[in-house]
C-alpha cells in the first residue's frame, strides 16, 4: 500500500478564486444566487435558506467566481475567517460567490474535492489556517495562504474511499438534524396550541398574551415566585474558582437553547455554597440570563446540591404548591413569553433585565392538574428530541474519530 505523501496545498490546488458583487451590493431581485460567508456554517455545512442574488447580466459579466459542483469554499475575511464547506447537491442551475469567499479547486489527479473538504475541517489543518489569518481590525486570508501549507495526502484512490466514508457519516448527521428540526417545529406548534386553547376548553377570551381559555389568568412572575441573583459582594468575597469544588457555578454561557451546557464550567466548594443559601440552586428552580447578547436564555434545575448561581443569571423559584415548575419553564420558553421578555429588555449597547423586569414577565396560570397535563405532552416531545440529539452527538463523535484515524493514515482503508 502506497504511503501518504508530504506536500503543500499550493502544489495540489489551483490559485484560489474569489468572486464579486455589483456596485451598490446585492438584493433579492436578481435571478442568480450569490453566496457569501453567511452561507457557510461553523460546522462545515452550506446554509441556503437565505441567499442573496445577482442579475443574469452581472453573472455573465463575471470573469471569476462561477460555482461548479464539488467546489470547496472558504471564508476569506470577517469574524468567521477560515470556515469552509463544499458546494454539492445544489438546487441551483447557476450560482456564484461574492468577494468574501475563495473557491478552492484541486488539480486533476492530485486531490479529490470531497477529500479536500474534509481535510480543511480537520483540527490540525484548521490550526494552520488560523495561523495564516492576518490583520486585527479586519482579519482575513489572502490568496497566498495555500503557500507553505504542509499537508499529508493519501493516494488518490484512498482519498476517494475516505471521502466516501465520511460523506456517508455526514448524511446520517444531516438526516438526524432534519428530524430534530421537525420535532422542534412540532413542539413549537403544539406549545402554541396548548397555550392558546388549553385542554378541553370551549370558552375563550383575549389577554395581553393573546387568546386564552376563559378560566385562565394572566399573572406576573413576581406574583408567583421569588426572584433573586448572586450579589456582587457575595461573588467578590466568597468565589475563588482557582480553589474548585463539587458545586458547579452556573454562568450565562452555561445556558443554551433551554438546556444546561456543562462543557465549560467553574466550580466552588460545597462549604461556600452552603454559606450563601439565597443564591443556592434547588430542584425546580428556573434560571434566566439578565445581561448580554444571550439575554433571556433559560435553564431548569433538576437536582439538589449540585449547582449555584454565578453572576449574570437570575433565579426564579415558583411556589411549588400552586405551580408545576416544568409547565412554567415550558411556558417561559414559548415565543409569546420570549417576546414579552424582549419588550422588557433595556434598549442599550448592553441589553439587560433587572430583577424588577423579571418580576413583570407575564405568564399564564391554570389549575395545577391542567399544568401537569400540558407539561407531560411537551415533555414527551422533548424526550424524542433528546433521543435524536444523543444520536447526533454520537454520530458527530464518530466522524471526529474517523477523521483522526483516516486523514492521518493511522488507519488505512482498502481500495478495491
Amino acid at each position: 500500500m502506497s504511503e501518504f505523501i508530504k506536500t503543500s496545498l499550493e502544489h495540489v490546488l489551483y490559485d484560489p478564486i474569489s468572486g464579486s458583487r455589483p456596485k451598490g451590493g446585492v438584493n433579492n431581485e436578481g435571478e442568480i444566487p450569490s453566496l457569501g460567508g453567511e452561507n457557510v456554517t461553523m460546522q462545515g455545512g452550506l446554509n441556503l435558506t437565505a441567499v442573496k442574488k445577482i442579475t443574469s447580466d452581472f453573472f455573465n459579466s463575471m470573469s471569476r467566481g462561477h460555482l461548479k459542483n464539488l467546489d470547496v469554499l472558504i471564508n476569506k475575511d470577517g469574524a468567521n475567517t477560515g470556515k469552509s464547506t463544499i458546494y454539492r447537491k445544489s438546487p441551483f442551475l447557476n450560482a456564484a460567490v461574492n468577494e468574501h469567499l475563495f473557491i478552492l479547486r484541486g488539480k486533476d489527479g492530485k486531490i479529490d474535492q470531497e477529500y479536500l473538504h474534509y481535510l480543511l475541517q480537520f483540527s490540525s489543518i484548521r490550526a494552520i489556517i488560523e495561523k495564516k489569518i492576518t490583520g486585527s481590525a479586519q482579519p482575513g486570508l489572502n490568496s497566498s495562504f495555500v503557500k507553505n501549507f504542509p499537508i499529508e495526502l493519501a493516494p488518490l484512490p484512498e482519498q476517494k474511499k475516505i471521502a466516501s466514508i465520511l460523506t456517508s457519516v455526514d448524511e446520517v448527521i444531516e438526516t438526524t438534524q432534519k428530524q430534530i428540526d421537525k420535532l422542534q417545529d412540532l413542539k413549537k406548534a403544539t406549545m402554541n396550541e396548548l397555550l392558546t386553547q388549553g385542554i378541553g376548553h370551549t370558552e375563550f377570551k383575549d389577554s395581553e398574551l393573546g387568546r386564552i381559555p376563559k378560566s385562565w389568568e394572566v399573572k406576573k412572575v413576581g406574583d408567583l415566585a421569588q426572584i433573586t441573583k448572586l450579589a456582587g459582594f457575595e461573588y467578590t468575597s466568597h468565589f475563588d474558582y482557582s480553589i474548585g469544588g463539587d458545586i458547579i457555578a452556573l454562568r450565562a454561557l452555561n445556558l443554551t437553547n433551554g438546556q444546561l451546557d456543562l462543557t465549560n464550567v467553574q466550580t466552588i466548594p460545597t462549604s461556600v455554597s452552603d454559606k450563601l443559601p439565597r443564591s443556592k440552586l434547588f430542584k425546580g428552580d428556573i434560571l434566566i440570563t439578565y445581561v448580554g447578547v444571550n439575554i433571556g436564555e433559560l435553564g431548569h434545575i433538576d437536582e439538589n446540591d449540585r449547582y449555584h448561581l454565578a453572576p449574570n443569571i437570575g433565579k426564579i423559584s415558583f411556589h411549588r404548591g400552586l405551580i408545576d415548575t416544568n409547565f412554567m419553564f415550558q411556558q417561559l420558553l414559548s415565543e409569546r413569553v420570549q417576546n414579552s421578555i424582549k419588550n422588557l429588555t433595556g434598549v442599550t449597547s448592553q441589553p439587560s433585565l433587572n430583577m424588577g423586569n423579571i418580576r413583570q414577565i407575564p405568564v399564564l396560570l391554570t389549575k395545577k392538574s391542567e399544568q401537569k397535563k400540558i407539561r407531560e405532552i411537551l415533555q414527551s416531545i422533548d424526550a424524542r428530541i433528546e433521543v435524536k440529539n444523543h444520536k447526533l452527538a454520537q454520530t458527530q463523535a464518530l466522524k471526529k474519530s474517523l477523521m483522526q484515524d483516516l486523514l492521518t493514515g493511522k488507519v488505512r482503508v482498502q481500495v478495491n
